[in-house]
């Protein structure tokens, strides 16, 4: 054989490995991807829900129990049993209690003592006010 022959051959042959190297990567690379993706999807069906979708579930089954209608209740029949402690101020008016003038008096009695002992400057007053009015016209 020549050699450029054996040239030739050697190119081939070098070519035809680097080509099956390449299929064998991208195939095994492909199935690795298909058995990942595989696998996730069966996870996905079989994993735990996380907070946020059981809240969203609860609020789903609070929304659907406010909307349904709540049935009336049925009246109630009147009260025909009697009292027990029948008496005849149940139905009397109220009356107004009114104050007796005495009250009114012992009051105002009470009150001049009162702004009596402050403003002598006795000695449980604690002081006495100043004559300047800051309201007063001028």
């Amino acid at each position: 054989m020549t050699p450029m022959a054996l040239e030739t051959r050697s190119y081939l042959r070098t070519v035809m490995v680097y080509l099956g190297a390449l299929v064998i990567l991208v195939g095994g690379s492909f199935l690795s991807f298909a058995s990942v993706f595989y696998a996730f999807d069966g996870e996905q069906e079989q994993r735990e829900p996380t907070r946020l979708e059981i809240n969203a579930q609860a609020a789903r089954e609070i929304r659907q129990a406010l909307a349904t209608p709540i049935p009336q209740p049925s009246p109630m029949a009147p009260i025909t049993a009697p009292l027990a402690r029948p008496t005849a101020s149940n139905n009397a008016a109220i009356i107004p209690h009114e104050r007796s003038k005495d009250s009114t008096k012992g009051f105002d009695a009470l009150a001049m003592r009162y702004s009596a002992e402050h403003s002598s400057g006795s000695k449980g007053s604690r002081g006495t006010y100043l004559s300047y009015d800051r309201h007063a016209p001028q």
